[in-house]
């Protein structure tokens, strides 16, 4: 109990000494990037899904065709949403100097193109800009690795 005490003492005498600046919230454009660019991620994902059921559909002689038409015609409409959102987060981009710059910059390195640099910079773009590189690399958004593998080397889910 007593140690207890000395700790509320303690934090009540740091926080009167300290006068911490107030949280600002990011913009709603950097938001709303970061939403389009989650959204484009999706449906990416879901595209490369569908085009691996297409492949398998097209690998079996009983598929049936309406299956395969189906699941074009789903490839062609995930492909319009990707280029429409992909759209609108580079009107975004365009709209803000900073964004456009660092949009620029990530785009001159060798591997990164508009789709990977728009992933980024919509995940990057909501953090403050007082982080430190170590604390950025904590904060990524990076989906946990749900495959092992096993003794043999090949890879269990």
């Amino acid at each position: 109990m007593q140690n207890r005490r000395h700790r509320c003492g303690l934090l009540a005498e740091f926080s009167e000494r300290m006068a911490p600046r107030l949280w600002a919230p990011p913009k709603a454009q950097y938001l709303a990037l970061k939403d389009l660019g989650r959204q484009i991620q999706r449906l990416t994902r879901d595209s490369v899904r569908a085009k691996n059921r297409l492949h398998a559909f097209k690998s079996k002689q009983s598929t049936a065709s309406i299956l395969i038409e189906d699941v074009s015609e789903s490839i062609q409409h995930y492909e319009k949403r990707i280029a429409r959102l992909t759209q609108a987060a580079l009107a975004l981009i365009s709209q803000d100097q900073a964004l456009q710059c660092h949009f620029n910059n990530m785009q001159a390195e060798k591997g990164i193109g508009q789709a990977s640099a728009i992933s980024i910079l919509a995940e990057f773009v909501v953090l403050p800009n007082e982080m430190k590189a170590k604390q950025v690399s904590r904060h990524a958004v990076i989906p946990p690795l749900l495959t092992h593998l096993d003794s043999t080397g090949h890879c269990n889910t």
